[in-house]
This record gives C-alpha cells, sequence and structure tokens, in this order.
C-alpha cells in the first residue's frame, strides 16, 4: 500500500518538496498539499481545508497505509500545528511550536543567541514604551542599524539603515504597515548592521545533530543591484560555494548549528526539522542574523533540485532520531531560482490574470529547468496568477553561468503574464567574482 505524504502550504517550497519526493518515489506514493497550488494538482491533490489537525483527527481511522506529515510555512509552526499531529501519533516533520519560537520571536532568539554565545550580530530588544532608549541605542549605533518586527511578517518587517534618520523612517513605517500583524509589532529589535556577505544555510535535524545542506545565496531586496524594499526573497542560487567553502561549512557546524541544537535540547526544547541561520560573513567570521525553522523559499527551490539523496529517507531520519547514520549526496551542478512575481509586489494584490507559456513548458519539458508555482490557480488547462510572487524557475547547468542562462531562458518568451516583474541579475554578482 502506498505511503500517504501530506505537505501543508501553498507556495513555491511546498510544489517543490512535492517534486522531490514524487521523483524520488514516482507513483508509489500519494501526495496530498493543503492547500497547494495550481502546480501541485499535477502531483496529487488538493484540499482546501483551513484546519487540517482537525481533519487529520476526522479521516484517521479511514487511511490505513503510512503516513508522514511535512509542513511548509512557518505561520503553521507558530499556531502548534506540530503538537496537534504530534499527539494523534502520525509523524509530521518540523519543530514544536515553542522549538519553533526561535523564528516567530526575533526578540526571544536575540537573547538565545547572547545566553549562549552563538556568533550574532548584536543588538536590543525593545518595546513601543521604551522608545526614549531605542532611539539612545540607535545613536549609539550611528544610526547603522537593523529595525526588525518581533514576530512573523511574511518575509517583510526588516529595515536595513544606515543613518538616524533611515531608523526613525522605518520605525514608523513598521508601526504604520498594516501587513504585518499587530502582534509582531509588540517588540522591536535593533541590530547592529553588518559588513559582509550573507549567506543561507539550511540544516536537517534529529534533536541531536544538524547536518548542513549545500549553501545557497538569496536575493531579498525586490529590484536589481539589491535595492528597493525588502521581500520574501526574489531569487537565489545553489551552491554558494563562492561565500562558503567546504571547510568554512564545518566551521558552521561546529560554532552554530550544532551548538544551537545542543541548546535548544538543554532547555528541553528538542530541534526536529530544517534550522535555518541566516548568516554574515565578516571579518571576524560567519554571524547568525536571525533564525528560520523551515526550508526557505525561494533558497529550497534552488537547493532541492541538487539533492540526489531520497527526501523522505532523510525527513523519517530526523523524525526517528537517526540522523547521525544519514548523508547527503549532491548533484555538481548548479542551480538558479528567479521568481515572477505581480507588479504590485511585495504589496497585496489580487489579479487573477492569465500565465501564458506555463502549459507549453509542461508539455514540452526543458531538460534541467523547473518551474514551481506559488501563487497560482489552475482552471481546465489554464494557469492564472493570482498576485504577489508568482513562479519560481528554476535552472541546473554545469556552471553558474549555464544554469543563469537557462532559467532566464523561458521567461518572457515564452513565459509571462501581464503585469510581472522580476530581477534580471540573479547570481550576478557570483559570475562576477
Amino acid at each position: 500500500m502506498n505511503k500517504e505524504v501530506y505537505i501543508l502550504g501553498d507556495r513555491a517550497r511546498e510544489h517543490a518538496i512535492g517534486a522531490k519526493i514524487r521523483k524520488d518515489r514516482g507513483e508509489f506514493i500519494n501526495l496530498h498539499f493543503f492547500p497547494g497550488t495550481g502546480g501541485t494538482l499535477d502531483l496529487g491533490i488538493n484540499n482546501s481545508t483551513t484546519n487540517f489537525s482537525n481533519y487529520l483527527k476526522e479521516t484517521i481511522q479511514l487511511i490505513r497505509s503510512d503516513r508522514l506529515v511535512i509542513v511548509g510555512p512557518e505561520v503553521l509552526l507558530e499556531k502548534g500545528v506540530v503538537n496537534s499531529v504530534q499527539e494523534l501519533k502520525v509523524p509530521i516533520f518540523g519543530p514544536t511550536k515553542d522549538t519553533a519560537k526561535l523564528e516567530w520571536s526575533k526578540g526571544w532568539a536575540q537573547g538565545f543567541l547572547e545566553k549562549y554565545n552563538i556568533p550574532h550580530a548584536k543588538g536590543q530588544v525593545f518595546g513601543p514604551w521604551e522608545m526614549s532608549y531605542m532611539l539612545g541605542y540607535i545613536t549609539e549605533l550611528n544610526g547603522q542599524c537593523v529595525i526588525k518586527a518581533d514576530g512573523l511578517a511574511g518575509g517583510k518587517g526588516v529595515w536595513v539603515c544606515s543613518s538616524y534618520d533611515q531608523a526613525l523612517e522605518a520605525i514608523d513605517e513598521l508601526f504604520n504597515d498594516q501587513t504585518i500583524p499587530e502582534d509582531s509589532k509588540r517588540y522591536i529589535v535593533v541590530q547592529e548592521k553588518l559588513e559582509g556577505k550573507e549567506v543561507s544555510i539550511m540544516a536537517f535535524c534529529d534533536g541531536k545533530t544538524a547536518l548542513p545542506m549545500i549553501p545557497s545565496r538569496d536575493n531579498k531586496r525586490l529590484l536589481d543591484d539589491d535595492k528597493g524594499p525588502n521581500t520574501g526573497g526574489m531569487g537565489a542560487y545553489a551552491p554558494a560555494w563562492n561565500i562558503v567553502n567546504q571547510s568554512e561549512l564545518e566551521q558552521i557546524r561546529k560554532k552554530i548549528l550544532q551548538p544551537t541544537i545542543d541548546a535548544m535540547r538543554e532547555l528541553g526544547k528538542p530541534f526536529t526539522g530544517v534550522l535555518y541561520p541566516a548568516l554574515f560573513k565578516t571579518k571576524e567570521g560567519f554571524k547568525v542574523i536571525e533564525f528560520n525553522t523551515r526550508f526557505g523559499s525561494p533558497e529550497i527551490e534552488a537547493v532541492l533540485p541538487l539533492l540526489k539523496t531520497d527526501l523522505i529517507d532523510i525527513v523519517e531520519a530526523c523524525i526517528g532520531g537517526d540522523l547521525g547514520n544519514a548523508q547527503l549526496l549532491w548533484d555538481e551542478k548548479f542551480a538558479v531560482c528567479v521568481v515572477l512575481a505581480t507588479k504590485e509586489y511585495p504589496n497585496y494584490s489580487n489579479v487573477m490574470v492569465p500565465i501564458k507559456g506555463l502549459t507549453e513548458i509542461i508539455k514540452n519539458p526543458v531538460d534541467d529547468l523547473e518551474v514551481y508555482h506559488s501563487q497560482t490557480y489552475k482552471r481546465g488547462y489554464q494557469y492564472y496568477a493570482k498576485g504577489g510572487r508568482i513562479l519560481s524557475v528554476v535552472g541546473k547547468g554545469s556552471t553558474l553561468k549555464v544554469a543563469v542562462d537557462k532559467s532566464y531562458s523561458v521567461i518572457e518568451n515564452p513565459l509571462e503574464f501581464k503585469r510581472m516583474q522580476y530581477r534580471k541579475d540573479i547570481a550576478k554578482k557570483a559570475l562576477e567574482t
């Protein structure tokens, strides 16, 4: 009997996870997406339920085969979906609510990093009622700071400032941004602005061991040359060996990843799932600027296509506490992800416009090219863009340049939709070094 795999989320990340599992296991697995995207319909079944835990509770007696749940978005982790599913004795991949606090409270994470002396950007946490102290600290930093909302903000809620006046503007924008939940504004984190190169290191974790994936580099700013507002990510490439070599990756494991796992276990919060510290490579070494507690997007869209190891095997090793015996094997190619978004992004929009060229690519697959869906809708054979980030176009190649060219080769011809925007410089700096 086929294993039933439930993938929670509705973005390109979840599509990429499903595509990897389908590639690994073929038809010997049933994929269910909650709620899924227009693209995941080509891999399995979409379910529009708003309460997965209740759904599972109601159907648990109906499904006799092996089951596995994989959580995509951080919002569900904060809501405690892992706790609820664990109570039903169903294997689930992801950290519990308290453990995921590393991501959903940047203030808590800042204190955690300081307490356990894990290399990090120095900073302080303030309540809105402590404005005078906050401004004093910003003055100490000469305005060279990063302003962050404490809670989840959908990839936004971060302002990089180069002056005192910019910091004041950032604080004002934070409090007035209606897209950021009020609960996320209860505290504000002010960090020093680091100089160096940013890099993403995601690691599989089983509560005892951290097994790092290949390094990746994402592009958070909306526009070319890292201009414009911060977003959830407009593209990424992997592996980023131009920033992190193999020896440095091992040092990151020893000095950042493993100490974090050990400290969480000491706190009675063993971390199972994906730990993803966003790092800066500075003159003093690698430093954590924040934690994520799940697969990053768009980073994972560039990383998973290069993973040769069976994903379910690794996930089950994490859940079973047996990661110490696991090994990750990687394709020696490069992968580049370019995100296509609607013109209004990162602001909310609901456009529902046809996507041209997508059906053509599906019918006539291009070697070393994947298109993962985020905010898409499928009606009949036609796909529609709903608004926000729409597609992640991923090209692979024997060199980074070949991968870049592969990704951009289908954008605008044939792949396009009205009011489409995308960055034209993904991996450009890496190619120049």
